[in-house]
């Protein structure tokens, strides 16, 4: 999985959003968590943050209390269902993003500030693999988590 699209609204600095995402995420095993993290590194270099705590909403993200140059950050990362149970009390249809790929979403002190786009690169082998399954007799199926245009993609 790759971050294939970065976008920030208002006031926010990219490179702080991004330095705030990509360590909250940087203990996860998740593959969403993992590229973040990854692209953010690859950006930024070396976090200079420390997370006070976390918490993992399974299924829906994780909201995050994090410390960056004398200055404390609540941050949140993850699905729709996140924003509308935890931060925003607000109409969530402005928050849809027409992709086909998998969005994470980012409020930062219950502040909407952006979303990252995710999208899975097909493994050299996974075509061979499957035609071998198949051969062997085993049905082959695809089962995700992401929305149907991500799947289909």
């Amino acid at each position: 999985m790759i971050v294939s699209n970065f976008r920030v609204f208002g006031d926010w600095a990219e490179n702080l959003v991004l330095e705030l995402v990509g360590a909250v995420e940087a203990k996860s095993e998740h593959p969403i968590g993992v590229a973040i993290t990854k692209h953010a590194t690859e950006v930024l270099g070396p976090f200079n943050t420390v997370i006070d705590s976390s918490e993992v909403k399974i299924g829906k993200g994780i909201i995050a209390n994090v410390s960056l140059n004398g200055k404390k950050y609540e941050v949140a990362i993850g699905n729709l269902k996140t924003f509308s149970d935890y931060f925003l009390k607000e109409n969530t249809d402005r928050l849809k993003v027409d992709s086909d790929n998998t969005v994470a979403h980012i409020a930062i002190n219950n502040q909407y500030v952006g979303y990252l786009e995710l999208e899975d690169a097909v493994k050299k082998d996974s075509a061979t693999v499957i035609n071998f399954l198949k051969y062997e007799g085993y049905e082959v199926a695809m089962v995700t988590g992401d929305s149907a245009k991500a799947a289909n993609k």
